[in-house]
């Protein structure tokens, strides 16, 4: 997945839903944010891999959350 931050940098992460079903974004230093708080704080979801974007939609967020 690349996330765009509000100051327009983008990094990669993975998407993952814990045992409470939590979406995270894992990024390459084993990083956590909160998709929710996350996207709440202004980031965006510029790319998402098929099974990041079935995550996406089992949790609500809908496909067209991926610009």
């Amino acid at each position: 997945m690349t996330i765009q931050m509000t100051t327009d940098e983008t990094f990669e992460a993975q998407l993952c839903a814990d045992d409470q079903d939590v979406l995270w974004l894992i990024d390459a230093t084993d990083g956590r944010y909160q998709l929710a708080v996350a996207l709440q704080g202004g980031w965006r979801i510029l790319d998402a891999t098929p099974s990041e974007r079935v995550l996406l939609e089992e949790h609500g967020f809908g496909s067209g959350m991926v610009r």
